[in-house]
């Protein structure tokens, strides 16, 4: 059996997508960008929150964030903190929520493919010829076929949590 590398199979795999799940694919990379930017939100909301948990003076020598706060009606240091705590959770939560809904759509579409091309191949091993279905055993080639649809979406799977992490990474840097 010929070895093949993870950048082939995706090539093959895109390859034959149908139209409506190259639409999916299309979607799930906005919900991955969108994970992307949850989390630099995240990153952005727990920068204000350390600096007033760890140089207070600091914080409140800063313009922006007073004229920030002033413009909220929030002037006492507790108040900043807890609206800058509430904040980071809040940003945390959604990211944390998003992400999982991602991770969540990946799983599904790689099992929607998976499921595509298991109809496929099985339609076509039962289309052959009666004198090939005498010639070949079933059992193994359904065992085969079997064997290479959940690698191709173990690698599907593997590559979209890749491609989102490498998104996030990029966000965050």
């Amino acid at each position: 059996m010929k070895k093949t590398g993870v950048a082939e199979i995706l090539l093959a795999v895109f390859k034959h997508l149908r139209r409506k799940r190259r639409i999916q694919l299309a979607g799930i990379s906005i919900i991955m960008l969108l994970s992307s930017l949850s989390e630099v939100f995240t990153l952005a909301a727990f920068v204000p929150f350390l600096t007033i948990l760890t140089n207070p003076d600091a914080f409140a020598s800063n313009e922006t964030l007073i004229s920030f706060f002033t413009g909220l009606g929030i002037t006492s240091y507790t108040g900043q903190l807890a609206f800058t705590a509430l904040s980071f959770g809040i940003a945390a939560l959604v990211a944390s929520c998003i992400r999982l809904w991602n991770l969540s759509l990946n799983f599904k579409f790689a099992a929607a493919i998976g499921s595509d091309f298991s109809k496929a191949v099985y339609q076509s091993a039962l289309y052959q010829p009666y004198s090939m279905h005498l010639i070949r055993n079933s059992s193994e080639a359904i065992a085969i076929v079997t064997k290479q649809v959940d690698n191709v979406v173990g690698v599907l799977n593997s590559a979209l949590t890749l491609i989102s992490s490498s998104l996030i990474a990029f966000g965050i840097l």
